[in-house]
């Protein structure tokens, strides 16, 4: 098998950081998990901090899950933090977490917001289903804050070591991890609910429709150490047996499918333990996040958010994101 990379050709400083292409032949090998039932939302690309090349010091990568090709979208001189990243739930925007605080971009276009969000140390973010606002773990516990810029707002009922922030497709409850137990809250804040222990501190995922959340087993939990699932609201959990080994959940947004990162690779999972697909050429995929597909607000857009997908030259791509922007997409 080999793998094909584009190189680099030079550091973006400006703020309008443009896409730059580093395209991998990934290589899949496994079962195929049998048809599932699927959820409204249509696949998107999957989104995750990386390091494809030699003079990266840690960039954000986009892997299309259909055809396993990489895409470097934020290439910068801070690296990107190994924490999970958000992605809106419209599938345009990103958010992810440097030295500085929290940044949200465009998926392969500009900054949303021109500087840092939260403070230094934030991390572990993700959006509310509106796209006005991130969760993220700060230094009170869990906050909230507006994409539009403003001080973070503390969530009541969150502590210190609180972890991994996940908001529900509905928008009314996080679900979140601290120590060896899986907790969920309002959004609003309120009174934290534990729904299982016995779990290890990684990433959470919702289900598309919120029925269930998948989280990494500790041992003790699962006949061996992996991914599953529980009910919203509690209940019995569901180990994978498709999951062992595996960490980093991340639900496909049509609900068929979970992706996870492993020791040295990336795997696509079946979501009800059936089929495993390995994905290998990737490199590190912690801190990943499942997008839905960009919604695109009339024919004009969809066209340019088409025509900006198959663009690989930086000023072609630039002139796209103008049009963009004055289109209003």
């Amino acid at each position: 098998m080999h793998e094909r990379h584009v190189p680099r050709t030079g550091r973006l400083w400006a703020p309008l950081l443009v896409t730059l292409l580093a395209v991998v032949s990934a290589v899949a090998v496994s079962t195929t998990a049998p048809a599932e039932a699927a959820f409204p939302g249509v696949n998107g690309p999957i989104i995750y901090p990386c390091v494809p090349n030699a003079d990266s010091n840690g960039d954000l990568c986009r892997l299309e899950p259909d055809t396993l090709t990489v895409q470097v979208i934020a290439d910068g001189m801070f690296p990107v933090r190994s924490d999970r990243v958000g992605v809106s739930a419209d599938g345009s925007m990103v958010a992810y977490s440097q030295v500085q605080g929290i940044f949200v971009r465009r998926i392969g276009g500009p900054f949303v917001y021109p500087g840092p969000l939260g403070q230094s140390g934030a991390a572990d973010v993700g959006f509310t289903p509106d796209g006005a606002a991130i969760v993220h773990r700060c230094l009170a516990g869990l906050c909230r804050t507006v994409i539009s810029g403003g001080p973070p707002s503390p969530i009541a009922g969150t502590v210190p070591g609180d972890r991994f922030p996940e908001v529900n497709p509905a928008g009314t409850r996080i679900a979140f991890v601290n120590g060896s137990t899986l907790f969920t809250i309002p959004l609003a804040g309120g009174t934290r609910t534990p729904l299982v222990s016995g779990i290890t501190i990684d990433q959470v995922s919702w289900a598309p429709d919120g029925s269930r959340i998948a989280f990494l087993a500790g041992a003790g939990l699962c006949p061996a150490a992996g991914i599953a699932t529980v009910p919203a609201g509690g209940g019995p959990v569901t180990c994978l047996p498709n999951g062992q080994g595996a960490t980093h959940p991340s639900f496909s947004p049509d609900g068929t499918q979970i992706f996870v990162a492993l020791a040295d690779h990336a795997a696509l999972l079946g979501a009800k333990g059936v089929g495993r697909r390995e994905v290998f050429g990737l490199g590190t995929v912690a801190g990943n996040n499942w997008a839905p597909r960009r919604a695109a607000a009339n024919p004009r857009c969809a066209a340019l958010f088409g025509q900006l997908d198959r663009t690989t030259d930086l000023r072609a791509r630039e002139a796209i994101q103008r049009h963009l922007r004055a289109a209003g997409c």
